[in-house]
């Protein structure tokens, strides 16, 4: 049988979301999607951090307290993401100057294939959580679904406990809902 006729439609997507996070990481280069990533988690951990601290200036300006903490967490996560683009902007410069850009793209590459993949296991680990999805025909007939299963176990087992206690707390809260 001819693998590439074989390939489902989900087979296709999967494959597309792979090679378009490959294809955005060969252009933006490998310190530029480490410290994209970099930069998203520390606005987070800023904004979680700094809420509450910042939320008690703007007492007089709303007077709501969930307002007032949403637009402290909105303000002070947004500000962390332009000040981490600027320093990000600069050290992007200065990997061009210094000649590594061909370096910086094929491992930006290899990063990208590597988000891309685990992007789809993740996706394959949560609807996997659903015991119907197995038996439907896109799962059934899918050729690359199966090797990402094997991935997914293996992932779980790499990580170990960890996993087969965050798995069960999360299917009693989705079930629970």
């Amino acid at each position: 049988m001819n693998t590439v006729n074989s390939i489902t439609t989900i087979d296709w997507l999967i494959i597309a979301v792979v090679l378009v996070s490959t294809l955005l990481s060969l252009k933006r280069g490998f310190v530029k999607e480490v410290l994209s990533l970099v930069t998203w988690v520390v606005a987070f951990v800023v904004a979680v951090k700094f809420s509450d601290n910042m939320q008690t200036l703007l007492v007089q300006q709303i007077q709501s307290d969930q307002v007032r903490y949403i637009v402290a967490f909105i303000a002070l996560f947004v500000a962390t993401l332009i000040i981490c683009a600027l320093v990000s902007y600069l050290i992007g410069s200065l990997i061009q100057v210094t000649g590594l850009s061909s370096t910086d793209r094929v491992l930006g590459m290899v990063f990208g294939f590597a988000r891309g993949a685990l992007v789809v296991v993740a996706f394959v680990s949560l609807l996997s959580l659903s015991p119907s999805i197995e038996k439907t025909q896109m799962w059934k007939n899918s050729t690359l679904i199966p090797q990402l299963v094997l991935l997914k176990d293996w992932t779980r087992d790499m990580l170990g406990k960890s996993s087969d206690e965050i798995n069960p707390s999360l299917i009693n809260r989705v079930l629970s809902s």
